[in-house]
């Protein structure tokens, strides 16, 4: 068995989490309640929600805007890029990278790499989830901690699933990006970072501004927030982010020293 051995003690069994991975792009059925997803048809999400109030809107809002752009936008898995009719688009992470929010300058490659891979597990493991199309059975028990986190979240913050892995990109400010999730936290809009580590509050949210700034037009309110999911099951949310002027003014300055940089 091929296995990745974290510092914190999780164990991934690569081909495990490849059996299970697989099944993405599957079509997907309502799960809990919260989503209902075809995938297999439409290529993209928006999704229909399936209760009455604010939330039946949220998807409609930007549905139309949405399929034009991502019927535009490439993503190249392979080299990570977003294009737009041949351009390249920076993203969001190398954006902030550029403009110094993040950095690992004091964390050695491997221990890098290692935090990398296993959020994209995390990431890919609650995604499928959402669209449910996970089969846990085959999820790796090194895993099981970080799912049932999510788990407890929804629940316990009410939180509605909207919107899934979603990418997006501007068409005034030319950068591309993929945020986590949209819905409802506590029957109010919150657009949400799900992280498997340690939550940098500042860098992330910059980070969030800039993926609302995609997401959709009703940024007064959306409330931002980022999840940390912990292997134990449990879970830390951070505080609200309501002051996106600020956050997006921020992002903004690091978007022009990646251009300046890239001259």
């Amino acid at each position: 068995m091929n296995e990745l051995q974290y510092d914190d003690g999780c164990v991934v069994d690569e081909s495990a989490f490849r059996k299970f991975s697989e099944e993405a792009d599957c079509m997907t059925v309502a799960n809990d309640g919260d989503v209902l997803i075809n995938k297999a048809a439409t290529g993209v999400i928006p999704t229909e929600l399936q209760y009455d109030g604010p939330a039946a809107g949220i998807a409609s809002l930007i549905e139309e805007d949405n399929k034009r752009k991502m019927a535009e936008l490439q993503y190249n898995d392979e080299l990570h890029t977003y294009s737009v009719n041949g351009e390249i688009l920076p993203n969001v992470t190398e954006i902030l990278k550029s403009g110094g929010l993040t950095h690992f300058d004091n964390i050695p490659t491997s221990r890098q790499e290692e935090s990398k891979v296993r959020g994209s597990y995390v990431h890919l493991a609650t995604e499928l989830y959402d669209k449910g199309t996970l089969n846990e059975d085959t999820l790796d028990s090194g895993l099981l901690g970080y799912l049932a986190a999510w788990k407890n979240f929804k629940v316990e913050a009410n939180f509605k699933v909207a919107m899934i892995e979603q990418r997006g990109y501007s068409e005034k400010w030319r950068y591309a990006g993929t945020w986590d999730r949209t819905g409802l936290l506590n029957n109010k809009l919150a657009l949400l970072d799900i992280k498997s580590g340690k939550i940098d509050e500042k860098a992330t949210r910059v980070q969030t501004a800039a993926y609302l700034a995609l997401a959709f037009d009703y940024k007064k309110e959306t409330t931002r927030y980022a999840v940390q999911l912990k292997d134990d099951g449990t879970y830390r949310l951070s505080e609200p982010w309501t002051n996106y002027a600020l956050d997006f003014s921020i992002f903004l300055s690091c978007l022009k020293i990646y251009r300046f940089k890239n001259l």
